[in-house]
């Protein structure tokens, strides 16, 4: 890479960046962008757990928005157009770096500045802001001190996000007398994390689960079955809630071959796992409800009978189960060009649909590989 160290060091923050900085004068942009610019980032938030999106450098790819503009006459300006991906990937760093002494938007802050702080470099609106802790001669007027750990305000945090009320001004009092209040406040959180309103059904951890499972009662099947019962997502449910319980491994959300039983009659409620096959399954259950992936295919919630049910359906390829996981489980959208990573020998059109034209690749060589 072309950035010195001590650029690199000084790690672009916030915000995205480049999910397809642009080749040149075409109107096209680039995958390679992201894991590019996470390599020589690799201390940048958007670089943390994800990839960077397009919004940095584009309006709506492939029309560039300020930084943009100023980013593709600095990559390889003598290389004919269009750049491939690897030149592209090799140039950006050091464009990047050309810009970061620059203020792009025109406020007053150069674009590096901006990109530590995680602001936008392309709107002079957004800006970094002052330290709104600094120079208050007198905080005593505030009720919690937001600028040092402040006992009282992290009990009522825990107690009203995990237990579900707040504390008693008794509780309060007794933490901010407290010789070791962290210790006391996670005793506090260790009860929490038992209680129903943390663990049960239609507790917290349960309503953290709707957005990745999507329940439509009109489909469901079993307890409280809908008009069309073509599968139960109380198996989702009870997964999702068990991978985040008493150090189970979150990854299981994803990787799990097995299935989840729950107790609603235990106290506190009861997740427990078991493993059966397909045949077992629909002895046990009954096929309205029985899930019909072989233990060694499965993945955890991407193979349950209900994702498949709300996303795949009666489609050959199943692309929309892919690009939903993308989205659900990354925050990646294919059709944003987010999270494009190219699989040699792809697309191959399985089923003549005409995905390896120029146009479509661009997408397909990722979204049909997954």
């Amino acid at each position: 890479m072309l950035c010195t160290p001590t650029r690199v060091a000084r790690a672009i923050g916030g915000g995205s960046l480049l999910a397809g900085a642009l080749v040149a004068s075409s109107a096209s942009a680039l995958p390679s962008g992201p894991a590019a610019f996470c390599e020589a980032y690799p201390d940048a938030p958007s670089c943390d757990g994800s990839l960077p999106d397009c919004t940095t450098c584009h309006e709506t790819p492939p029309a560039r928005n300020l930084l943009g503009l100023e980013l593709e006459p600095l990559l390889l300006p003598e290389a004919p157009r269009p750049l491939d991906a690897e030149d592209f990937a090799q140039a950006l760093p050091d464009a990047l770096a050309q810009l970061e002494d620059r203020d792009t938007d025109g406020d007053g802050y150069i674009n590096l500045d901006e990109w530590l702080a995680g602001t936008d470099a392309s709107d002079a609106g957004s800006y970094p802001g002052a330290d709104s802790c600094s120079g208050d001669p007198d905080k005593t007027v505030w009720r919690y001190d937001v600028c040092e750990y402040d006992a009282r305000f992290t009990l009522g945090r825990v107690t009203l996000d995990f237990c579900g009320a707040s504390p008693t001004y008794a509780a309060l009092e007794e933490i901010a007398a407290s010789e070791d209040p962290r210790a006391e406040i996670h005793a506090v959180l260790d009860a929490c994390l038992q209680t129903e309103h943390w663990r049960g059904r239609d507790g917290v951890l349960w309503q953290i689960a709707h957005r990745k499972i999507r329940p439509s009662s009109a489909l469901k099947a079993g307890e409280d079955a809908g008009d069309i019962p073509l599968g139960d997502y109380e198996d989702d449910y009870n997964l999702f809630v068990y991978t985040q319980l008493d150090g189970h491994d979150a990854r299981e959300l994803l990787t799990a071959q097995f299935h989840v039983e729950r107790d609603d009659a235990a106290s506190p409620t009861t997740y427990t796992p078991y493993v059966r096959t397909p045949f077992e399954d629909s002895q046990a259950r009954g096929g309205e409800v029985a899930q019909f992936t072989p233990v060694e295919r499965r993945a955890g919630m991407l193979t349950t009978r209900w994702n498949f049910v709300t996303n795949t359906m009666f489609t050959p390829i199943p692309r929309t189960t892919a690009a939903a996981a993308y989205r659900a489980w990354l925050g990646l959208d294919i059709a944003k060009m987010q999270g494009l990573q190219d699989v040699a020998g792809e697309p191959v059109d399985y089923d003549d649909k005409g995905v390896g034209a120029a146009e479509c690749a661009v997408c397909h060589a990722t979204l049909d590989p997954l």
